[in-house]
């Protein structure tokens, strides 16, 4: 089936971020993997925490262009799985063996954790290397062609007071009251649990939040 006009250009985006995040994993780990004195890794990490810092001030003080904004991120990133390959060398080359049985054994299964933490890092990298920029869409004029809207708060023994404010600030939602409908998905206080004797205590909700749930 051939792509609607506009897919070819979503597609070939898409190959973009995947070949710069897989092109910025090996450029880290090949830097990671060079020999570098312990003065050379001091001076490293003190540039590259320069470089971190001095993002954070520009941003938090200056209106920058989202293309140097996206940079500064893909720029982050880059850096942070560098510093996790570089730990992760440090950890093979110099704290695991040579230290009998135990130590051993024990360290390696504190190695297999974080390569674990790296692995589950780096995929967090993944998804926010090239977040899409998303423009809300203009509702019509009309507003009876507006669309029917329907707000799902799921609750499973939440505390009365979180439940209250939640059901607040959805029935005070900036939209045709007619047009909007919230409901209470209660997975904690159904009519089955309420008959247990057992739960029914728990499963009860709140009367504050029963004349709450009577407005929506």
């Amino acid at each position: 089936m051939p792509f609607k006009q506009g897919k070819w250009l979503e597609a070939l985006l898409l190959g973009l971020a995947v070949s710069g995040f897989v092109a910025s994993i090996f450029l880290a780990f090949v830097l990671a993997l060079l020999p570098v004195s312990n003065q050379a890794q001091a001076l490293v990490s003190v540039v590259l925490v320069g470089i971190l810092m001095m993002q954070l001030f520009l941003l938090k003080r200056l209106v920058l262009p989202q293309l140097l904004v996206d940079s500064f991120r893909v720029t982050n990133i880059v850096i942070a799985i560098y510093l996790i390959f570089r730990y992760l060398v440090w950890r093979v080359e110099f704290t695991i063996g040579g230290y009998g049985f135990a130590s051993d054994f024990f360290g390696t299964l504190l190695f297999l954790a974080e390569l674990y933490a790296a692995g589950y890092a780096i995929l967090g990298f993944f998804v926010t290397f090239t977040p899409r920029h998303r423009q809300p869409v203009p509702l019509p004029l009309d507003a009876d062609s507006w669309p029917v809207v329907d707000v799902l708060v799921p609750t499973y023994n939440e505390p009365t007071e979180i439940l209250r404010v939640t059901l607040l600030g959805a029935l005070q939602i900036d939209y045709p009251k007619e047009k909007f409908c919230v409901h209470l998905l209660d997975d904690g206080g159904t009519d089955d649990r309420c008959a247990n004797p057992k739960i029914a205590e728990v499963s009860m909700v709140d009367p504050s939040v029963k004349t709450i749930i009577s407005r929506v």
